[in-house]
């Protein structure tokens, strides 16, 4: 599984802002633990298990900010990450996804992260792996809709977007699945190693298994994404490996 599960940096609670909370909170209890490959197939059916990540990372998201109502207030600097859905304007197909908008700028979309069957993968041109070309392809250019509600976003207008769009944001509330794992998030527990990039965004494991596995597939393509891993000791210091 690709991660840019890494949407992520690395974050300290003392000075913490709201979406970097629900970006942390995500990252410790809900991506991690997304059935990749059963998205993958509910793209490609009825959505019912997309409808059920997409409520989680919605409800995740109110708990974080309060509300689902937004505005520029509620960010980093105006930036919020807000989970959504993207659907191919000519392919037709479509996926989940962490977007990234300026709400200081009336919403402008600055980024976004597909959940898709290689896992989490970024639309950063600056650092795209070959998973998230693979996603771009198979997306193309894309429309997108958001779970929270953002009265002054002037860049998408909800009338002219596809029904199967509108459908899933409208009915995802009614879809509730399991996730792969029921882990609590544990801020003492401890990590076999972190990955992290040129863009500073970073990840923490605690499985061994899923930690090496990222590097497996990473390594490839450290030359452009600036990937580098720390493999943890026992007592939490570690030595790093730098393209």
């Amino acid at each position: 599984m690709a991660n840019d599960e890494n949407v992520i940096k690395k974050l300290y609670p003392t000075d913490e802002n709201k979406t970097e909370q629900y970006i942390k909170h995500i990252n410790s209890h809900i991506l991690p633990f997304v059935d990749y490959a059963e998205l993958d197939k509910s793209y490609k059916t009825d959505m019912a298990y997309a409808k059920g990540i997409l409520n989680r990372l919605h409800e995740a998201m109110v708990g974080v900010y309060g509300s689902e109502y937004l505005d520029e207030q509620d960010g980093d600097e105006g930036f919020v990450v807000i989970p959504g859905v993207v659907r191919g304007t000519e392919t037709g197909n479509m996926a989940l996804a962490l977007l990234d908008l300026d709400l200081s700028s009336s919403g402008e979309h600055w980024g976004t992260a597909f959940l898709c069957k290689f896992g989490v993968v970024s639309q950063n041109t600056d650092r795209m792996t070959a998973a998230g070309k693979a996603m771009g392809k198979a997306i193309g250019s894309y429309d997108y809709w958001y779970t929270a509600s953002l009265p002054g976003d002037i860049h998408v207008e909800e009338h002219r977007l596809p029904e199967s769009l509108k459908n899933v944001i409208k009915d995802f509330r009614n879809h509730n699945v399991d996730l792969l794992f029921n882990e609590e998030y544990d801020e003492t527990a401890e990590y076999v190693g972190t990955v992290s990039y040129a863009s500073g965004e970073e990840f923490n494991y605690t499985d061994a298994d899923k930690y090496i596995k990222v590097i497996e597939e990473e390594l490839p393509y450290r030359a452009t994404s600036g990937f580098s891993f720390k493999t943890l000791t026992d007592d939490g210091r570690g030595s790093a490996f730098r393209a």
